[in-house]
């Protein structure tokens, strides 16, 4: 996975062009899902973030509350405060790079990323992104899986695939 990420950074020219997004969703993502949907050519690019995405069972990925992808975030870059859509999933953050003066900020408390680690945060809090590095640190890459909240039971996630179906 960290070779796909390092792809994904190495293409962030391309990003630029587009306006940060890779695929469509929200933010800057691919290799994935995105609003419930998987993206074939991301996922062919990126095998085993997708054989990665399969074998999690708690993986939000029926629903258009469920997102996986690379996020890449340039220096200087910011991402101001904004709420997640629901607090029926939580965000898992695997960080590949994390170069310093990265920040994330949910509810007030920062967070800590840590390369190689699974960071989980409820971001239907207001949260905010910052990489206050310089460009000799480079981009930060982390993973982002949306997975179900432990809280909600099979019956629930059953009701909410079906009422938030992503658009064929």
């Amino acid at each position: 996975m960290r070779l796909e990420g390092r792809r994904r950074e190495r293409g962030r020219e391309e990003r630029s062009r587009c306006g940060g997004r890779l695929v469509a969703g929200s933010g800057p993502r691919g290799c994935g899902s995105s609003w419930g949907r998987c993206q074939p050519n991301n996922c062919r690019r990126c095998p085993g973030a997708y054989r990665a995405l399969r074998g999690l069972r708690s993986f939000m990925s029926a629903n258009s509350f469920g997102n996986a992808g690379f996020s890449v975030l340039l220096p200087g870059a910011r991402l101001e405060g904004r709420c997640g859509p629901t607090n029926a999933r939580v965000r898992c953050h695997l960080g590949l790079k994390i170069p310093l003066g990265c920040e994330l900020v949910v509810g007030g408390e920062p967070q800590c990323w840590a390369e190689g680690h699974c960071l989980l945060v409820d971001d239907s809090f207001l949260h905010t992104v910052a990489h206050n590095g310089s460009p000799e640190d480079g981009p930060r890459v982390v993973f982002i899986v949306d997975l179900w909240h432990p809280n909600v039971a099979g019956a629930e996630r059953q009701a909410l695939d079906f009422v938030f179906a992503p658009d064929p």
